[in-house]
């Protein structure tokens, strides 16, 4: 490894130096590998007040049954450590993901009963027209 560069990093099986840098969301840096060089995450995509000011009623209770406080409104003058926003954000994205599933296993049920009626219609459908073909044969067979 280069000793003049303290951030210079080598990849196994490689020879060649990855020097980390710093780029924006989302790119990964040109002048390394895809696998050794990862950017810096994203940042929120919604700020505090916009995140405050749109959780729902339901969302709140479900909230403070998980002994988890939030103002009911939201003024951008209010002061909130960077834990207990992100202790909201990861509490309300669970809160949302089980709503979700729910509405998914609801829409799955009404799908599978929905297939499940239509296959017993052609069922019913398929056996009428055997039964029409098997007195149509009869009635050539006795012709």
């Amino acid at each position: 490894m280069d000793d003049s560069n303290a951030f210079s990093v080598m990849l196994l099986g490689s020879d060649m130096p990855v020097i980390p840098t710093l780029c924006p969301a989302g790119v990964m840096a040109s002048s390394a590998p895809a696998t050794a060089v990862r950017c810096k995450r994203r940042p929120w995509k919604c700020n505090r007040e916009w995140l405050m000011s749109n959780i729902t009623e339901e969302e709140r209770q479900k909230l403070l049954e998980r002994n988890i406080s939030v103002p009911k409104v939201w003024k951008p003058t209010m002061k909130m450590t960077h834990a207990k926003e992100r202790m909201i954000r990861t509490a309300l994205r669970k809160v949302r993901n089980v709503a979700s599933a729910q509405r998914h296993r609801e829409t799955q049920r009404t799908r599978v009963t929905m297939l499940e009626t239509q296959l017993s219609q052609r069922d019913d459908t398929i056996r009428e027209l055997v039964a029409r073909i098997s007195q149509l044969e009869s009635v050539i067979m006795t012709a």
